[in-house]
Parts: C-alpha cells; sequence; structure tokens
C-alpha cells in the first residue's frame, strides 16, 4: 500500500528544489512591489494580492515538503503521509495557477510591465497593447 521509496525519495527532492524557487519568487516580487509603488503604474491593491497569493503558495509548499520528508520515515503512517503530500500538490498546482493568473492580470491588463511594455507581437510585428490605462 505504499509508493516506491526511490519514485517518493525524487518527488521530495523535486518537492525541495520547486519550494526553492517558490522562495525566489516569493522575493523578486517584493523587489518589484517596491517598484510599483514607485512609479504607481498599477493599484496597490491589485499587486498585494498577487503578492499575498505567492506567500500562500510558498507557506503551503514547505507544509508540502515537511509532509514528503516525513512520509519517507518509513513509519505506520507512510501511505497516509505520501497521499497527504499528493492531495497537497494538487492543491498546491491549483494555487500556482490563480496566482500565475493574477500576475498576468497584472501586466496584460493592468499594465504592470510599464508604459508601453504589456505588448504582444501581430502577425505584421506591430505591437499590440494589452494594458489599460493607469487608474
Amino acid at each position: 500500500n505504499k509508493i516506491s521509496s526511490n519514485s517518493f525519495i525524487a518527488a521530495v527532492i523535486f518537492q525541495a528544489v520547486l519550494t526553492v524557487a517558490s522562495f525566489a519568487a516569493v522575493q523578486s516580487g517584493r523587489i518589484e512591489e517596491h517598484r510599483m509603488k514607485e512609479t504607481g503604474w498599477v493599484s496597490h491593491d491589485l499587486v498585494s494580492e498577487h503578492e499575498h497569493a505567492g506567500k500562500r503558495v510558498f507557506y503551503v509548499m514547505i507544509v508540502a515538503l515537511v509532509v514528503s520528508a516525513a512520509a519517507i520515515a518509513g513509519t505506520k503512517f507512510q501511505f497516509p503521509l505520501q497521499i497527504g503530500a499528493l492531495i497537497l500538490s494538487i492543491v498546491i498546482a491549483g494555487m500556482i495557477t490563480i496566482t500565475g493568473h493574477l500576475g498576468g492580470e497584472l501586466v496584460y491588463i493592468h499594465g504592470a510591465a510599464g508604459p508601453g511594455q504589456s505588448v504582444i507581437q501581430g502577425d505584421d510585428s506591430s505591437p499590440l497593447l494589452l494594458a489599460t490605462e493607469p487608474e
């Protein structure tokens, strides 16, 4: 009733790498948050919503990493811990999707990249502005 130990150890290592990446993303967001405050291009509330979503992802990833690491211990709770880690990973995937969506809205709807920066290239290579005017 348990998942292969070698496979699960690899999953825990991958979870650790993703947790470090999540921490790096939160830190880079803090740097950009200060730039957003200075420029006033985007509402502070919108930036904060994305920032808090990113922090929640990081915190849940830490919990998932701890649960995953505990599942390696080989106790009688190993299989339930493995299932818990799997469920947390699915929850994290949804949280990352929401956080990414909020970040995409910041750039492509609210113009967080700055004036004229949130663009895509059309077929004729002319930029198509997606950002709205700052409020």
